[in-house]
């Protein structure tokens, strides 16, 4: 008998400690947008775009978007998908930002930073350059996301060399930790 109570204790113990683990679900959640650039001296010599990422956009979230927890923003990666062959092989963008703004607050906000992204090598090698990121703005980002299902974002950066055109995609990968309410 005297068994059987430590066993159910260490269960009562064991459930309450976690329960989160059983009723909840991550789902990784990667929020992409894909920009065409076109650096010359005659057109820009810089990237400067601004795009809208969504939750509705993930496929995986479909069902679960009224029952999301907390967005965990992890990192911010380039990729480059296109590059012309016209384009100058050693053009490089550095003093590169990604900036978001709130749903509430005009103000643009700083979350990462790139430099030394030779286009032409990141599109041969077929590899994602990853941001150094403002991991203390990672949290607000993700808040926003949860509170309004979308955020702005905005990227600056300098080539050094032209012309470049081509297509890069920009991800904020972020998981979404999912309430199963059970």
């Amino acid at each position: 008998m005297r068994k059987l109570g430590i066993l159910l204790m260490v269960g009562v113990v064991f459930m309450f400690t976690s329960c989160d683990k059983f009723f909840n679900l991550k789902i990784p959640a990667p929020l992409s947008r894909t920009l065409n650039f076109k650096l010359d001296a005659s057109v820009s010599k810089n990237i400067n775009d601004s795009f809208e990422v969504s939750l509705s956009d993930v496929p995986e979230l479909k069902d679960y978007l009224d029952k999301i927890d907390k967005i965990t923003v992890k990192a911010i990666n380039i990729e480059i998908l296109e590059y012309s062959d016209s384009s100058s092989k050693n053009c490089v963008l550095n003093n590169g930002t990604v900036k978001y703004r709130t749903s509430t607050d005009p103000t643009k906000i700083q979350i990462a930073t790139f430099n030394g992204i030779n286009l032409n090598d990141y599109f041969l090698n077929k590899t994602k350059y990853s941001c150094d990121g403002v991991v203390a703005e990672y949290q607000k980002v993700g808040d926003e996301l949860k509170n309004n299902g979308t955020i702005k974002l905005y990227i600056n950066g300098t080539a050094t060399e032209w012309p470049a055109i081509g297509k890069a995609k920009i991800t904020v990968e972020t998981e979404a930790t999912v309430g199963l309410g059970l």
